[in-house]
């Protein structure tokens, strides 16, 4: 998992740590409607777009935030997703961090 972070946190080294408008995402045909979900993110360096093998989604705020580790590079936070980018890589975008 961190390996295939690294790649992501390459790409996106100049994208901001704020969250994103969720009407730019390219929806996903395939699940339905992107939605808001509490997770927790493997995040080494904090991003908007997130691999999807970097999300773990979690069933509530409360969850997220306990089963975050900030120390390990683990944050809670809302995203967005999952959505299907250009390169057919799924994704999650920053909505906004918890911790």
């Amino acid at each position: 998992m961190a390996a295939a972070c690294a790649v992501w946190a390459a790409v996106e080294k100049r994208e901001s740590a704020v969250g994103v408008s969720i009407r730019g995402l390219m929806m996903d045909r395939a699940s339905g409607v992107v939605k808001e979900r509490f997770a927790v993110v493997y995040a080494p360096k904090k991003k908007k777009r997130l691999s999807a093998n970097c999300v773990e989604v979690m069933e509530s705020e409360q969850v997220a935030l306990e089963a975050s580790s900030p120390q390990r590079h683990r944050y809670a936070a809302v995203v967005a997703g999952p959505s299907t980018s250009s390169e057919s890589q799924q994704l999650y975008y920053l909505v906004r961090w918890l911790n």
